[in-house]
């Protein structure tokens, strides 16, 4: 992978397989200024502790998320493992949401006029997007945008999305799909800079409502969404919470193997 600088100076975290980057928001939005002046592909993953959990049991999802030039860390169950894995010294000094970054790329973007395809979700939710982006960042290019729900192959959403000459690809179809359909077709979508950004379109567009602040601060987000959509997330907490404390022990135990970056 050719970083462009400061990429390839940041400071990195393994978590199992996984290789995390030590970013600030401002290094990572001078990155990605950078990834679409010069047109090379820079393809990115807010990494929460669900896609390990799902990669520890899916051979397809975890190569594909191996082969993202930036896993970031997302939301408190990552930033708690480093801790528990490398103590205060080597782990991540801040929590970080992906959500909390989109605004602020969000931001740049309508400073920079960029052009911004968002791909995923219901139609009604990128109605609202829309709307909101309109109201909030008039100066962004709205490239295209097209609903979650089609078929893996399906061509003519990669035509659209290759020919609209979008600066920047949002894809947000759960995981582990995004993640699949982005390394799948990497070569053939024509824009720098691609996110998997999981539910992140739904919270810039207002469709679905953050948690408080203060619950937020607490670092639980987690039980806020949980509570607010049972049917959907109780697997991914109830079951998943466990399973990611197991994967994060395991790793622990195997840590006199790691190569410490």
């Amino acid at each position: 992978m050719n970083y462009i600088t400061p990429v390839s100076n940041s400071a990195k975290v393994l978590i199992g397989d996984f290789t995390f980057l030590k970013i600030g928001a401002a290094d990572l939005l001078l990155t990605i200024e950078q990834f679409i002046a010069s047109r090379h592909r820079l393809m990115i993953d807010h990494t929460h502790f669900h896609h390990l959990v799902v990669a520890d049991k899916n051979a397809a999802f975890r190569n594909s998320l191996l082969c993202f030039d930036m896993l970031l860390p997302d939301g408190i169950g990552v930033y708690l493992a480093s801790k528990f894995l490398y103590g205060n010294a080597e782990a991540f000094t801040h929590r970080h949401t992906g959500t909390d970054f989109y605004f602020q790329l969000l931001k740049r973007a309508n400073k920079k006029h960029w052009k911004i395809f968002f791909l995923g979700g219901k139609q009604e939710m990128l109605d609202a997007l829309q709307v909101q982006l309109r109201k909030k960042y008039p100066n962004i290019t709205i490239a295209g945008v097209h609903h979650g729900f089609f078929p893996f192959e399906d061509r003519s959403v990669l035509d659209e999305i290759a020919s609209s000459n979008a600066d920047i690809l949002f894809a947000g179809m759960g995981v582990p799909r995004q993640e699949l359909w982005l390394h799948h077709h990497k070569n053939e979508l024509n824009v720098p800079v691609c996110f998997a950004v999981g539910a992140g379109m739904d919270f810039v567009s207002g469709y679905q409502k953050r948690a408080p602040q203060r619950l937020q601060r607490a670092g639980f987000e987690w039980l806020y969404r949980l509570l607010h959509e049972p049917r959907r997330l109780w697997k991914r907490y109830l079951i998943g919470i466990p399973s990611f404390i197991i994967f994060v022990i395991r790793c622990k135990f195997r840590q006199k193997n790691y190569v410490r970056l």
